[in-house]
């Protein structure tokens, strides 16, 4: 196995609106379909990508009513338009105020981890591959030096600090509650009496379509299109050094590496798995 790094990648206004009920600073989904596209791009598909997150500033804006500020606190920075085109860009209510699509963006920093079975890419073809590539649709304008390593060891002391992304999603299911209830309570709620602190936040980790894929206009370079829902799980925040100090049969246990499979035809959903995992599967 080998360890490509891109580090600290700085990305400007990447969506944080996951679901019309949820805003999250954690872009699994995003960041395991940029995994499949890097590799696209660079004709070496990863066998897996571990997101290490290292900060997020969630872009609101307080020049609203003071009484809605009161009750409300800050908004979700929307982006309006600035000039008149036609009578549509304005609200069907109001003549005055310009329409507008609800939005949650974000700047985001993380480090992204990809795992190669044999063949590991050129530092030229990520740089050239980088050029072109979103993430969450923020535009990437900044990253770290590319370096490739031999072991998960060695790429952790590259990364220095942070914390990585891993499923949790297993706590919804063996519960009394609602999985919806269960997450908000995970979320929200504070740690049980005699357990220590977790930082867990919701997470879109798929998709389920509602209709069947077939041929629509405007579909993007044509492909077959499905209406579709995004499946919420739970992911954790854990820290780079907590995972280190817990020596190298740890971290080879250690579910931290996304990668994304159909269990059904209309189903295609986002998980982890460990290294250790990942090094049994037989070559393809």
């Amino acid at each position: 196995m080998r360890y490509l790094l891109i580090p600290h990648i700085e990305v400007q206004r990447a969506n944080a609106l996951a679901t019309a009920w949820a805003i999250t600073m954690t872009p699994v989904f995003a960041c395991t379909l940029f995994a499949h596209a890097f590799g696209r791009d660079i004709g070496i598909q990863p066998a897996g990508v571990a997101i290490i997150h290292h900060d997020a500033q969630f872009l609101a804006e307080s020049d609203l009513p003071s009484d809605l500020l009161k009750d409300y606190g800050d908004y979700p920075h929307q982006f309006r338009a600035a000039t008149y085109i036609d009578k549509n860009d304005y609200s069907k209510h109001n003549k005055h105020a310009l329409s507008l699509q609800p939005t949650a963006s974000m700047h985001l920093e993380i480090s992204l981890l990809l795992l190669f079975a044999d063949t590991c890419p050129s530092l030229h073809q990520v740089k050239t591959a980088l050029s072109q590539r979103r993430i969450a649709g923020g535009l990437i304008t900044h990253h770290g030096k590319p370096s490739i390593h031999e072991s998960f060891e060695a790429s952790l002391k590259a990364i220095h600090h942070g914390f990585f992304i891993t499923d949790q999603s297993h706590e919804l299911v063996s519960t009394d509650q609602g999985r919806l209830e269960t997450l908000l309570s995970r979320v929200n709620d504070s740690a049980p009496e005699g357990e220590s602190r977790r930082w867990l936040s919701p997470a879109v980790l798929g998709y389920a379509t509602l209709t069947p894929f077939e041929a629509r206009n405007n579909a993007r370079e044509n492909a077959p299109h499905a209406f579709a829902e995004p499946l919420v799980g739970l992911v954790a925040y854990q820290s780079i050094r907590h995972i280190t100090a817990q020596g190298l049969a740890a971290t080879a246990q250690f579910p931290c590496f996304w990668r994304g499979h159909w269990p059904r035809d209309d189903v295609f959903i986002t998980h982890t798995a460990t290294l250790s995992t990942i090094q049994q599967e037989p070559s393809a």
